[in-house]
């Protein structure tokens, strides 16, 4: 894995941020998988009792990358690491705590594109530029197939995707060397 630091004394944060190199144009499995695989690593990472903001946040998958961050302090940073570290242990999940969260990734889906009133014409540009290609392909996935989202599925996804041989380490703040 790679590690980068940017040390900033002007400000008492450290962030640190764990991108793997897999995101949705990678995934051979259905459409849209990657990003459920994130909200699956995130939560068994960092565990389901977490309060409501902090479910949600700090985790992205785009068509190239899946990436987790994380905003702690010096004297906390080994402890922070650690955990950001655990998104590329095995899923700690239980099948119906996945299910749930299945089930929370299409209420996002509902809140983020179905209310666009023109994602159908995105989607068929997509389709047009990009063919059955990988660019082509929704990162959030289409309620019907969302809906069929496996466990096992999407363990397998995740152990293909998230190896920290190669994911990037960035740390950026309040921290020396």
């Amino acid at each position: 894995s790679n590690v980068m630091l940017i040390p900033n004394p002007d400000i008492e944060d450290v962030f640190l941020y764990l991108v793997f190199p897999s995101g949705e144009a990678s995934n051979k499995f259905d459409e849209g998988l990657a990003h459920y695989v994130e909200h699956l690593a995130w939560l068994s990472a960092f565990g389901r009792d977490q309060n409501e903001r902090m479910r949600h946040s700090n985790a992205w998958t785009n068509h190239f990358s899946t990436g987790y961050w994380q905003k702690t302090v010096d004297d906390d940073l080994h402890r922070a690491l650690r955990t950001l570290m655990a998104v590329s242990d095995p899923f700690d999940v239980k099948v119906d705590f996945a299910l749930e969260e299945r089930d929370i990734v299409l209420r996002e889906y509902d809140y983020r594109v179905a209310e666009r009133p023109l994602i159908q014409v995105y989607r068929d540009m997509d389709r047009a530029l990009y063919g059955e290609g990988a660019l082509a392909r929704s990162v959030i996935g289409e309620p019907e197939v969302i809906a069929d989202y496996s466990l096992d599925a999407a363990a397998s996804l995740h152990k293909q995707s998230h190896a920290l041989s190669d994911a990037t380490l960035l740390v950026y703040g309040g921290v020396s060397e």
